[in-house]
């Protein structure tokens, strides 16, 4: 059965990067570029705490994946939305519109692939929320905004929600 996609609605201006044949990508995972590769929240090497992490994530953010690949059988471009609205999963929370949202942490020393949390940097972000939580919620309504992609920075640029 196809994985459910998180994409919502908006303009996605997807583009198609390359990856490791080795490498598996799900549909709705946060991505980035790193040594001309597509990597997953995941992969990125965790730095001294989760601000950081997240801080380095932002720096190679590209987007939310389209399409999956599989490790070891697929080697083809993986589409990759640059913006548009997706839900993410997080941590029961409240939001507000605007508020400013990262890739989570697994509970130990890396980031989820799929999982968002508050931040309170754009530096730390991959988008921000469109839609008001005042009770807690473990989905999100976020406008992505890929950093590669967005000019000079990604979510710095994407203040408007």
């Amino acid at each position: 059965m196809p994985e459910p996609s998180p994409y919502k609605y908006g303009e996605t201006n997807p583009v198609n990067l390359p990856l490791l044949e080795t490498q598996q990508i799900d549909i709705g995972d946060l991505v980035g570029m790193s040594s001309g590769v597509l990597i997953r929240a995941c992969d990125v090497a965790w730095t001294t705490n989760l601000a950081d992490t997240q801080l380095a994530f932002h720096a190679l953010y590209a987007g939310v994946a389209m399409q999956r690949s599989r490790a070891n059988l697929d080697s083809d471009p993986v589409r990759v939305a640059t913006e548009g609205v997706f839900d993410f999963a997080c941590a029961a929370a409240t939001f507000h519109t605007g508020d400013y949202v990262g890739p989570a942490n697994n509970g130990g020393t890396a980031l989820y692939q799929n999982q968002v949390v508050k931040v309170t940097t754009a530096g730390e972000a991959i988008g921000r929320v469109v839609k008001e939580y005042p009770s807690n919620t473990t989905t999100v309504r976020v406008r992505i905004a890929g950093s590669l992609t967005t000019d000079a920075g990604g979510t710095q640029l994407a203040a408007t929600v």
